[in-house]
């Protein structure tokens, strides 16, 4: 089996796009105005940026004994490239500290925060999230 000689032109190009930096983020969320509508924000950033997760899989978070106590998990299903109607599986997330400038770990606790109930901002409809961040992002300064 062979590649077709020609592929069809997709709807739109895809969209370039490089990832933040450490101190990108840092310096969008050092930016972030004061207050608890702003730390919602703020806790949703740190979140994606700490776990790798998806702006919608924030509203899939959720809390599960583990063998060593609390783990924080998405139970996030996404569809699966290349598989018809399969499915990931939820999943435990894992913390990637970021680093300050001067190289240490910051621990901003996130995982003891949704445990005490820290709210999260508001996403939109179902598989919006991504939408309502971006939206969010676009009109700060920074």
């Amino acid at each position: 089996m062979h590649p077709p000689a020609t592929l069809p032109e997709g709807l739109k190009p895809d969209r370039i796009s490089s990832p933040l930096s450490e101190a990108q983020i840092l310096q969008i969320l050092d930016n972030l105005p004061q207050g608890e509508k702003y730390n919602r924000w703020r806790l949703a950033i740190q979140l994606c940026a700490v776990y790798g997760l998806r702006p919608e899989e924030l509203r899939y978070l959720s809390i599960k004994d583990g063998a060593n106590g609390s783990e924080l998990w998405t139970i996030y299903q996404k569809s699966m490239a290349g598989t018809k109607e399969a499915k990931t599986e939820p999943r435990r997330t894992h913390p990637l500290l970021m680093r300050d400038a001067d190289g240490y770990a910051i621990n901003w606790k996130l995982q003891a925060r949704l445990q005490v109930g820290e709210k999260l901002p508001p996403l939109n409809s179902e598989a919006n999230g991504s939408e309502a961040l971006s939206r969010y992002l676009r009109i700060r300064a920074v």
